[in-house]
């Protein structure tokens, strides 16, 4: 394997800088700190089972000084269950990478063949 004398970097690493324009492939810069899906679902799960779980003693304690409140368990144990079945779905069902979103046709303009730029209005025209 060669290296570059000036930088240190392996050579077919700086073919291909040099090949993009200093961006190396399927290396994403906006992606940085983007959660999946999958991970946003295990999240708030863990979430509502924490609240839950905090949640659990200030209604004992209620309980404890009047019995009559004993119901006061079942919001806890629903926002438990709730966060029970997010964090299942999440881990079983949701997509484990970041989806991109699909750009609108009409957004990408300069991207069309010029026929096709023809049939529509002009650029300047577009915006109101």
């Amino acid at each position: 394997m060669r290296f570059c004398s000036r930088c240190g970097f392996p050579l077919a690493i700086v073919s291909q800088l040099v090949r993009n324009g200093g961006a190396l492939e399927g290396f994403d810069p906006e992606a940085k700190g983007q959660l999946s899906p999958r991970q946003k679902g295990v999240r708030w799960g863990v979430i509502l089972m924490a609240i839950s779980v905090l949640l659990l003693p200030t209604a004992a304690l209620m309980t404890a000084m009047k019995s009559d409140l004993v119901f006061l368990f079942l919001p806890v144990f629903v926002i438990f269950l709730a966060g029970l079945v997010r964090l299942l779905h999440a881990y079983l069902l949701a997509q484990r990478l970041q989806t991109k979103l699909r750009v609108h046709p009409l957004r990408e303009i300069n991207s069309w063949p010029p026929r096709v730029l023809r049939l529509c209005l002009p650029v300047n025209t577009l915006l109101p």
